[in-house]
């Protein structure tokens, strides 16, 4: 499963991607530090699960959310937004499948997260490898 880590705490994204990895087999962790970056990083590796921070400078991940919906080839992606602030309604507004507040126990959260919605992104996967090209 390929996962894009967009978020502008660099630490952050390092601590998830490596407690991810260690916790759940057959990972691809990408990391990006910015809304933009991210945006580049989906259009180039075409993840499986976005995770993204809500509040970002530049392209914010409300704003990465919405151009993800926006692009067809992305539109059905699996996004996860965290944030300390208040933006829940705004972040499932977006087009965010879950949203988790960031508390001490973000990463336990994640976990469990990726692992409820694994058979879903199974699926997904399963599909665009059987489609038809048109």
């Amino acid at each position: 499963m390929k996962i894009l880590i967009v978020d502008d705490d660099a630490e952050f994204a390092e601590d998830a991607s490596q407690l991810l990895n260690c916790r759940i087999r057959g990972l691809d962790i990408d990391a990006a530090d910015n809304g933009k970056k991210g945006l580049e990083a989906i259009e180039r590796n075409s993840p499986d699960l976005l995770i993204t921070d809500i509040m970002m400078p530049g392209m914010s991940g409300i704003e990465l959310i919405r151009a993800v919906r926006a692009n067809p080839k992305f539109a059905d992606m699996t996004i996860i937004a965290v944030s300390g602030a208040q933006s829940k309604e705004e972040a499932l507004a977006a087009g965010a499948n879950l949203y988790l507040i960031r508390t001490p126990k973000i990463a336990i959260d994640l976990i469990n997260a990726i692992k409820d919605l694994a058979p879903l992104l199974a699926t997904r996967r399963e599909a665009e490898m059987h489609a038809v090209p048109s």
